[in-house]
């Protein structure tokens, strides 16, 4: 394991990676602003009025580019499908060794070497509102299972290390601690990140 400090300023244990649901966000959007579309239009076809028709133009632009924002995740992630983390246990301790597998749906995956683990500080009431403070790389083994591939490692920090904070919490700042991994295919960067919950070593 090789560790760096960086001083710029359903199943227990199973995590889904944040990708999951980006492209349902920006559906979700488009879907939004397609309704005032549809009375735009109906408005001009009933009534004309060039201020209406340029308003509907604009509206639907912004519909086109989500929708094909939106259709680029989604054929990035179904290039991978949903990667999930499983640990075990279900969260890692400070100072532990704690055994971790994805489950990619690609047999004879071997694109990805290495994953980044970095432990986050985020502050919402700075101009720079997120800072990198830890940063650990572990080496990954690919093992075929079935149509798909388990890319198993080891997580481990320092006992010294920050906990995650909790995701709901009045504090402005707040500590993150994330896993990922990215690589280049047919000249598309495929990135995948997971929130993995650490805590310290007297709380477990």
């Amino acid at each position: 394991m090789k560790r760096e400090e960086i001083t710029v300023s359903g199943q227990s244990g199973l995590i889904y990676s944040n990708e999951k649901n980006s492209a349902k966000w920006m559906f979700g959007f488009a879907f939004v602003l397609f309704l005032p579309v549809l009375s735009l239009l109906y408005m001009v076809w009933t009534s004309w009025s060039f201020v209406i028709f340029v308003a509907a133009l604009g509206f639907l632009l912004m519909f086109l580019v989500l929708f094909c924002i939106g259709k680029y995740h989604h054929n990035l992630f179904q290039a991978l499908g949903e990667t999930p983390l499983l640990l075990e246990p279900e969260h890692c301790v400070c100072g532990e060794r704690t055994k971790a597998t994805i489950f990619v749906s690609q047999r004879d995956f071997s694109r990805v070497s290495s994953l980044k683990f970095q432990c986050m500080r985020e502050d919402k009431s700075q101009t720079m509102p997120r800072e990198v403070l830890y940063e650990y790389h572990y080496t990954v083994k690919p093992v075929n299972e079935g149509d798909g591939t388990r890319l198993e490692f080891e997580i481990e920090t320092q006992e010294q290390d920050p906990a995650t904070c909790r995701l709901f919490t009045t504090s402005a700042v707040r500590i993150r601690w994330e896993l990922s991994f990215e690589y280049v295919e047919k000249m598309e960067r495929v990135r995948r990140t997971w929130d993995v919950p650490v805590v310290s070593s007297k709380a477990a």
